[in-house]
């Protein structure tokens, strides 16, 4: 049971970037800055990936694990990063038209990228495969919360 508190308080940083990256690009809480964004590629990832948005992504995940671990992380917000820009380009190249799902992908982008960032950290989670469903499940439930409330537009 030990094992499994210790694994969820380091995915925690991974869902809690996601959904808070998510209220601030989308209510644009970063002032003027948002007047300067611009998109990464939209050939590439499609219309929802900007440089802000990695900014922010790489920012909150690296204070969030030095909140709940006491070090300074970088790799598992590069993982995020990477995760999320991997799953846009994938979606992309599947001809996947932006807004639809690709079920699993769409729930685990960011965790699979942040959890490869803690590995190379050598910080090793012993219930994986845990992690991951646990993980799917609280972004999908999480995803259709918001859409209930009408803050986003796919349950998804």
């Amino acid at each position: 049971m030990e094992s499994i508190i210790r694994d969820l308080l380091l995915i925690a940083p991974l869902h809690m970037t996601n959904d808070l990256v998510f209220l601030i690009m989308r209510w644009q809480l970063l002032w003027n800055l948002h007047k300067k964004d611009s998109l990464v590629s939209k050939k590439l990832f499609g219309t929802h990936r900007t440089w802000l948005g990695m900014g922010v992504i790489f920012a909150l995940n690296t204070i969030f694990y030095l909140l709940f671990t006491g070090r300074l992380l970088l790799l598992p917000g590069i993982g995020v990063v990477v995760g999320v820009h991997a799953s846009s380009f994938i979606k992309r190249s599947l001809r996947i038209r932006e807004g639809r799902a690709l079920p699993g992908l769409d729930q685990l982008d960011f965790v699979i990228g942040g959890i490869a960032g803690l590995a190379l950290s050598e910080i090793y989670l012993s219930n994986l495969y845990l992690m991951l469903a646990i993980s799917f499940a609280v972004h999908l439930a999480s995803n259709m919360a918001v859409y209930a409330i009408g803050m986003k537009e796919v349950w998804w």
